[in-house]
């Protein structure tokens, strides 16, 4: 496999800083390298987001060289060097590691040399070796040959790494999903036979992973997967993934035209569908969802925020102007969300329903003039929407709709002169006001059809 991978290291961020550090390791005389999953990727010609180190440099030399590393691991052989943009690097002592009674960490550490290092390590394409001096990958593990083959394969029996360290099955699947790999044919049994010990791993290492897969974009893949091996009851067990399969189109970042830049708005809308899906319109019920989860307060709250919105939206008798204002930002990607869950919701607008229902239903609840004046109106607009039309109209609302701000009003003044019936000028603002509401509503609306409906209004005015 030919291979450019000091190309791709460039273009990270974080480059020039990691240069540094791991140069200056070299002068000291200890050997360093570039390993795993930025080397995986490198080869793979994918973005490299995060890179590590591994040397033969121990803690406390490294310790010496940059006061400023964390070495609350250094223990198990590991520290990390803050980097900009709240990033930081890992370095990681080259090592043997002993039986790990906990399924995560070692008894006790050995260090040991590059040629026995990558035993420790959990998948062959992730035992990759970039010497930056001699511009080398080592390879000790087939890596290479299994990267071309699109395989994900243990080092060693599968069973033995998964006792070693229980989430590697989650990483797996995790791979699986985010590179569109295939398994080994001998990790589906020893899954099989240890999934149960999911559950000894912490709520921060399990989110920690699952967030990982949400700002790729592949959530969808890996909810699949974690399904058909059994594990989705185990990660997620308050939800039912038959219900959840209604919403499985939205785990796409295709369907919201998000860019690869837009990693926490992907890891928001995955926790955002999850939360819907399981809980629509039981806040209480998410909030307890989530702190199953060791999700940031930061990013706890985000998420809550867009529920609130979608809720916000769905109150049939808040006007559409508080509505959307009341989305603060976040108006594109939540009208998408709550339109669609509408289609399934005990809420669905009135205007989807046979104007004979909504009639009886006018009669038994013996509502006031406004309210029905209100209900003639949506029964001008009746517009059947059907799965296909829905997604249309969704992006057609992304175009009109900039970053979650207020779409401009597609009537001004101008457009209700010379209009019959006769409308006074004073009351243009008025008309104006309802006909903006009438477009919020039915973004699909063209300027030639919203004239066409205004005219109740102006009747009504």
């Amino acid at each position: 496999m030919k291979h450019s991978v000091k190309k791709q290291l460039e273009k990270n961020s974080n480059w020039p800083e990691v240069k540094e550090i791991l140069q200056k390791i070299l002068q000291e005389g200890f050997q360093a390298l570039i390993v795993g999953g930025a080397v995986r990727d490198a080869l793979l010609n994918r973005e490299v987001k995060e890179m590590d180190l591994a040397s033969s440099a121990k803690p406390k030399d490294l310790l010496k060289l940059f006061p400023q590393a964390i070495d609350a691991f250094k223990k198990y052989g590991v520290v990390f060097i803050p980097l900009k943009d709240r990033a930081r690097l890992e370095i990681v002592s080259f090592r043997k590691d002993s039986l790990k009674t906990d399924g995560r960490r070692p008894e006790f550490i050995e260090y040991g040399v590059l040629e026995t290092d990558f035993m420790r390590r959990d998948f062959t394409i992730n035992a990759l070796y970039y010497d930056l001096q001699k511009d080398q990958i080592f390879d000790f593990a087939k890596g290479q040959k299994h990267l071309r083959e699109k395989k994900i394969k243990t080092i060693g029996k599968a069973k033995d790494r998964f006792k070693e360290d229980y989430l590697r099955m989650l990483r797996a699947l995790r791979f699986e999903s985010q590179l569109d790999f295939k398994l080994d044919p001998e990790i589906k049994p020893a899954i099989e036979e240890l999934k149960q010990n999911i559950k000894k791993i912490s709520s921060e290492r399990i989110t920690e992973e699952i967030q990982k897969v949400f700002s790729t974009g592949k959530t969808l893949s890996f909810i699949k997967s974690l399904k058909k091996h059994d594990l989705f009851d185990l990660i997620f067990p308050d939800l039912d993934f038959n219900k959840l399969k209604t919403y499985f189109h939205f785990f796409e970042p295709e369907s919201f035209d998000l860019k690869k830049e837009d990693l926490q708005y992907r890891i928001l809308l995955s926790w955002l569908t999850l939360g819907l899906a399981g809980f629509y319109g039981n806040k209480k019920s998410f909030q307890s969802f989530l702190k199953n989860y060791a999700l940031s307060s930061s990013i706890k709250k985000e998420i809550l925020n867009y529920f609130n919105s979608v809720e916000i939206l769905l109150k049939e008798r808040a006007s559409q102007e508080e509505k959307w204002i009341a989305l603060d930002g976040k108006a594109d990607i939540i009208y998408q969300l709550s339109r669609a869950l509408l289609l399934q919701s005990k809420l669905y607008p009135l205007s989807q329903r046979s104007y004979k229902e909504k009639k009886q239903e006018m009669k038994e609840e013996k509502v006031g003039r406004a309210v029905s004046e209100r209900r003639v109106i949506k029964k001008e607009l009746d517009i059947k929407i059907t799965e296909k039309q829905l997604l249309s109209l969704l992006k057609e609302f992304q175009k009109r709709a900039k970053k979650g701000k207020l779409p401009s009003a597609l009537l001004k003044g101008s457009d209700l002169l010379n209009k019959k019936p006769v409308i006074k000028k004073e009351d243009f603002s008025k008309v104006l006001k309802k006909a903006y509401h009438l477009q919020l509503s039915y973004p699909q609306l063209t300027k030639q059809e919203l004239l066409k409906k205004v005219h109740p209004l102006i009747k009504s005015n």
